[in-house]
């Protein structure tokens, strides 16, 4: 299994780069995604798609 499809990847290295816990990213994270009325981190991407906000 690659690096980036490891669990927690993103959290950990956005931790290093900008010097904050992995904690303070996933509370952002969640804050984001509640905000955008989604439960996880593909459905903004399932809905971007949908909106032709992004393309394949």
């Amino acid at each position: 299994m690659g690096r980036r499809a490891r669990p927690n990847y993103f959290c950990k290295r956005s931790s290093k780069v900008l010097h904050i816990s992995e904690s303070t990213v996933k509370f952002h994270i969640n804050n984001i995604l509640s905000k955008m009325g989604v439960s996880d981190r593909t459905q903004p991407a399932i809905s971007a798609l949908k909106r032709g906000i992004v393309s394949l």
